[in-house]
């Protein structure tokens, strides 16, 4: 009886494709061969995993014909890794003849002389529906050539700090589905780098505590979506730097449930392409979004933010576009985009503003403002916007007609040269 299972991950259109083959004796259902095809490499050789590292003597270790090596750990009742997998000594404490010991230790030494060997040659490590419950400081300390790690549906939860230090060329991260796992303490996923997916969906994280990601670099894609996130820390995202896309709820989400990002949440989160908080249920606070630099696309669309408070945006610099269409925005207070530089479009579409204050628009310095679909006041508030000739250089989308004193449907384009 031969099953074969597949999985497929797909990052920016370039997939990584794994495949277990599994040959089961029916008498015995005692697995005899295991195939794994990590992105077009084949570990058809089974090979023995150390025995020096007890806590995986259930796991399959197979290796290609380049000697790279993956380690299967699947659904096997493992509940701690080894304790380290650069191990040069053993300490013994059994009580054996001399003999004996000096015996076990010449087997033992023979071992060791090959450990480094074996896991410089780890690519791939699957700890997936396992007992992992916790992952302590530089826990794959030794695995440098490490380059896809799952970690999914497991009783985990905790991640120290430094967690994951040395893994220099990790590609994939999945640690995912692990609903024990309700917060990302200081530092828990720091030391990333290069790394084109670090999937954390569908957990039980409520919390991303500060500094969690602190010293990781060049992420392509970071995605925290389906978790039921309530509270964003001050500093949360210090130090990550060069992200194209982060993911705290997105549009496929059922509900984004965060309640609070503390200000400066986001202080010195540094080039990104998209940050997407999709459907965001909250106000958004004072200095929720300050300092950052270089975010192409800050999507905040199709949620009940309600208000935006003074200060929400401040000191944000080189910002495409910050979308907050379909968010049910009916008050901003004024200085909430002050001090946004290079900033080059707003997208208010489709929410409840009723009144174009000049304290809240004329120091809004976006190339493009996107006031579509709101239920524009015609009254006098409005007449500043008219005649203000600081507004010539941004480019308005308004709504075709207002609602005023003489009816509902005055024409603003008739009154508004653009």
């Amino acid at each position: 009886m031969c099953k074969l299972f597949d999985l497929i991950f797909c990052v920016n259109s370039d997939c990584l494709f794994l495949q277990f083959n599994v040959l089961l004796l029916l008498s015995t259902f005692t697995i005899v061969h295991c195939t794994i095809i990590y992105h077009k490499k084949i570990f058809d050789r089974p090979v023995s995993c150390p025995r020096l590292f007890k806590s995986l003597i259930t796991c399959e270790c197979a290796h290609d014909n380049e000697n790279r090596i993956g380690i299967d750990c699947g659904s096997r009742p493992i509940q701690q890794l080894p304790r380290s997998w650069r191990t040069i000594t053993h300490v013994y404490r059994n009580k054996t003849s001399e003999l004996q010991q000096q015996q076990q230790q010449t087997v033992d030494f023979y071992s060791h002389s090959n450990i480094n060997t074996f896991t410089q040659s780890v690519v791939y490590l699957n700890l997936s529906n396992t007992n992992i419950s916790s992952l302590k400081s530089d826990e794959f300390h030794g695995l440098y050539h490490l380059q896809v790690l799952s970690i999914e549906n497991t009783p985990l939860n905790e991640i120290r700090a430094h967690s994951f230090r040395h893994l220099t060329q990790l590609d994939v991260l999945r640690i995912e589905r692990n609903l024990n796992l309700i917060e990302l303490n200081a530092y828990s996923l720091s030391d990333l780098h290069n790394t084109r997916l670090i999937s954390l969906t569908a957990n039980g994280i409520r919390i991303i505590h500060s500094e969690a990601f602190r010293n990781t670099h060049f992420i392509n894609k970071l995605d925290l979506s389906d978790n039921p996130l309530e509270i964003i820390e001050s500093y949360a995202f210090t130090g990550l730097m060069t992200i194209d896309t982060l993911i705290l709820c997105s549009a496929a989400s059922i509900k984004c449930k965060i309640k609070s990002i503390e200000p400066l949440a986001f202080f010195g989160f540094n080039q990104c392409s998209n940050l997407s908080i999709v459907g965001l249920t909250t106000p958004i606070e004072p200095q929720s979004f300050s300092y950052m630099i270089k975010i192409k696309t800050i999507d905040l669309s199709n949620g009940h933010v309600t208000k935006i408070r003074q200060y929400a945006f401040d000191h944000s610099e080189d910002i495409g576009e910050i979308n907050l269409s379909n968010s049910f925005v009916k008050h901003i207070e004024p200085g909430a985009f002050n001090i946004v530089v290079n900033f080059t479009s707003l997208n208010l579409r489709a929410n409840l503003i009723r009144h174009l204050s000049r304290d809240v628009f004329e120091n809004i310095t976006a190339q493009i403002i996107d006031l579509n679909d709101n239920p524009i006041q015609c009254d006098c508030s409005f007449k500043w916007f008219l005649k203000s000739t600081t507004l010539i250089q941004a480019s308005y989308l308004l709504p075709d007609t207002c609602a005023g004193p003489d009816g509902p449907n005055i024409g603003l384009r008739d009154e508004f040269k653009y």
